[in-house]
């Protein structure tokens, strides 16, 4: 049988260690920020995954195709971005060859800070020319912040051996 003393430990216990005791309305406020926390993670997560293969998937040639997702970006973003097709896009910006990224599976949240989500997210890239093609397993990193959401860094890392493959994340 729990005596008031019981029952005033008890909550002195609680906020002691960092709870404090909650009714039903504090309860309720708590579930539905953490809804609404959760479902503006999804649709940053969502945004990361979109952003990831529309960047990825261009054209040889086709300058416009290739920068069809400069929107998604920072300023600073898309400048890093353009950074990692150096040596391979020609006089008037457009790729000198095809590419297409595949997610092989859901996109992973590996961090956070802020108001950003990082993602990553496992595929395949497949980069064509007119005289080759080749398919890379690859590890896309995403991060993305801000209203409305823009990529904050966007690049990839291939997997090298078969061990690689499978610790693509």
């Amino acid at each position: 049988m729990r005596t008031a003393r019981h029952t005033s430990a008890f909550l002195v216990f609680l906020v002691a260690i960092g709870i404090a005791p909650l009714g039903a309305p504090a309860l309720r406020a708590v579930a539905q920020t953490a809804t609404a926390d959760s479902a503006a993670e999804s649709a940053k997560v969502a945004f990361a995954e979109r952003v990831a293969v529309r960047a990825l998937r261009f054209a040889e040639h086709d300058a416009g195709g290739f920068a069809a997702s400069r929107s998604d970006f920072t300023d600073s973003a898309w400048a890093s971005f353009m950074k990692q097709f150096d040596g391979f896009l020609d006089a008037t910006g457009a790729p000198q060859f095809s590419s297409i990224f595949t997610p092989a599976g859901p996109a992973v949240v590996v961090g956070g800070r802020e108001g950003a989500v990082h993602v990553k997210i496992p595929g395949d890239l497949i980069q064509t020319s007119r005289v080759t093609r080749a398919t890379y397993r690859v590890a896309v990193d995403v991060e993305v912040s801000g209203a409305p959401l823009k990529v904050q860094r966007l690049t990839w890392t291939t997997c090298v051996g078969e061990s690689a493959k499978r610790y693509c994340m």
